[in-house]
Order: C-alpha cells, then sequence, then structure tokens
C-alpha cells in the first residue's frame, strides 16, 4: 500500500519534499503495479490527489485482492 504520507499531501512543495520526481514516482507505480503515465511534478501531484480520492471510497476492492 502507498505511504499514508504520500496520499496525504495538500501541495506540491510538500510532495516535492518526499524525494526526487523519479524516486516519488517508481514507488507509486512499484506499489500500484501500473503505470501512472505522468510526466513531471504537476501531473504527478494530480495523479496523487486522484488517489488519494479514489482509495478510500474502494479500500474494499483492494482488501478483496
Amino acid at each position: 500500500m502507498l505511504p499514508a504520507k504520500i496520499l496525504n499531501v495538500t501541495d506540491l512543495n510538500e510532495l516535492q519534499s518526499f524525494g526526487s520526481y523519479l524516486d516519488l514516482k517508481n514507488i507509486i507505480e512499484n506499489q500500484l503495479g501500473l503505470k501512472l503515465k505522468v510526466k513531471g511534478w504537476d501531473s504527478l501531484f494530480l495523479k496523487v490527489k486522484q488517489l488519494s480520492e479514489a482509495v478510500p471510497k474502494n479500500k474494499n476492492k483492494f482488501f478483496e485482492l
């Protein structure tokens, strides 16, 4: 599962404080087992925000796997 700290970021600067773009992108992709199809910090931040909204709404589906 993704580290909660990453999913709970509130702005781009906070996301950047966790490390380099490529490191964070790789961590998230490896945890999810799929490609994010993002290019740059802005699209990575938007994808993290989407994930942070989708995971709680669908947590039962994640735990069924």
